[in-house]
């Protein structure tokens, strides 16, 4: 067990985020479905071979692959995004060009995400600052849901219990993990091939729709089995077979791992890593909930009432999968800017409706916005850190601002001492400085 959780643990905070920072934006669906995809056929090749293998076989062909993949994992290459939380701009672009290739809109995204980096690194990035800001705090809470959602479904309990849930019928009830784990590749397969042009939303909607529909089929043939006196003969055992295996085909289509390809692109740099952790602290805590009840149920022949809640979950999931943001085609950069528009939008209106300590009038919007902008043009050291650089015809001149909110805003959540926020010093060194010449006129 102690291993597991280090294996679930450590492709959870690593392989999403890697492959989301290194994938470009066309293409960051299909392959972040990618962890989803080899899942389910490392799963099928355990399962293959603990048919031919004796236990201690079994566990000295894990070790030999455990061994082979660690004897990869020191050719990996680093993120850009690595690079530039360093401060090494030259070799994260190199970097950047050895993923993306070369090309006008490869290095004006290099910019942007140069930019983006340095002014997340200027922020504090303890746990708490995930719950402190806003648009991180509407982040996680989009993604906690996501999270439940897909734990609480059939697919959680059936990955452990479908070999003595279901009666033999066409083939036997020890075999259909094998079948079960084979269809979810294969739909997990075909979403991935339109996740980039449908979008995350429709593949979720569709989904979502399939998975509730079936499990009110399975509810009501565990109801009929259970909880009436009606007898059903062998001929009817392949009815939850195929009920569950649609099931699981939908489920695989997008619920599955839909959320894990968002859980890489929501957050910002310096605080991804503590909000992953808490996502999967949830969702594992969610899973043996899960797992815990449904065995009990089945145990009482209640079965149909799983299936019953499974639909409802699968439903409320439908109505919220409607209006979620979609982040087809969107970089990192793009993402995380959504979200911080909706934290200034209700900082600002908090502002508005908290009167002054003094009594006084309500600040406008307007004048806020106009402070931030003047913050923004005239930094408190006076200066802007310009990052040059020039890889053979291409160069760049990044003109980037050392940010520092100010405290004018008074009973504003938003703003914060200079104590409390204790940013951490920009390391690169500044190489210009912009200072505002007096007004003559």
């Amino acid at each position: 067990m102690l291993l597991f959780g280090c294996w679930l643990t450590i492709c959870f905070l690593s392989n999403g985020p890697y492959l989301a920072e290194v994938s470009p934006p066309r293409l960051r669906g299909r392959t972040l479905a990618l962890m989803s995809i080899f899942y389910m056929l490392g799963a099928i090749t355990e399962i293959t071979m603990s048919i031919f293998l004796s236990y201690k076989g079994l566990a000295l062909a894990n070790f030999a692959l455990t061994i082979f993949q660690f004897s990869l994992l020191f050719s990996l290459p680093e993120t850009p995004y690595y690079y530039l939380r360093k401060y090494n701009i030259r070799t994260a672009f190199q970097r950047f060009e050895w993923f993306r290739g070369s090309g006008p809109s490869n290095k004006k995204e290099f910019d942007d995400a140069v930019t983006f980096t340095e002014k997340q690194m200027n922020a504090s990035s303890k746990l708490t600052d995930v719950c402190r800001d806003f648009s991180t705090r509407k982040a996680l809470f989009f993604s906690l849901t996501m999270a439940c959602f897909q734990k609480t479904s059939a697919n959680t309990p059936l990955q452990t219990y479908c070999g003595i849930l279901l009666p033999n019928s066409f083939i036997k009830s020890a075999m259909f993990p094998l079948l079960f784990f084979s269809v979810s590749a294969v739909f997990n397969i075909l979403s991935a091939l339109f996740i980039d042009r449908f979008g995350r939303r429709k593949l979720l909607l569709i989904s979502a729709s399939g998975s509730c529909t079936l499990s009110i089929c399975s509810a009501v043939w565990f109801f009929v089995q259970e909880r009436t006196h009606t007898v059903l003969n062998e001929h009817y055992n392949f009815i939850p077979y195929m009920t569950l295996i649609l099931e699981t085909a939908f489920y695989s289509l997008g619920v599955q791992y839909i959320p894990g390809v968002i859980n890489g692109e929501l957050f910002a740099v310096h605080i991804k890593s503590k909000a992953l952790s808490i996502i999967s602290l949830v969702q594992i805590t969610v899973n043996i909930i899960n797992s815990k009840i449904f065995i009990v149920l089945v145990q009482n022949k209640l079965t149909f009432l799983s299936f019953t809640v499974y639909s409802i979950v699968s439903a409320v999931s439908f109505f919220y999968h409607v209006s979620i943001f979609d982040t087809k085609g969107k970089t990192l950069e793009e993402i995380y800017n959504h979200f911080e528009r909706k934290g200034r939008r209700r900082s600002t209106l908090v502002a508005n409706l908290l009167p002054q300590k003094d009594g006084g009038s309500i600040l406008p919007s307007e004048e806020r916005f106009e402070d931030e902008k003047q913050e923004t043009s005239t930094p408190k050291d006076g200066g802007v850190y310009r990052l040059s650089w020039t890889f053979g015809n291409v160069s760049s001149d990044i003109h980037v601002p050392y940010r520092k909110r100010s405290s004018s805003v008074p009973n504003s959540p938003s703003v914060q001492t200079e104590k409390s926020r204790s940013p951490s010093p920009v390391r690169l060194k500044p190489l210009t400085t912009q200072k505002n010449e007096p007004n003559t006129k």
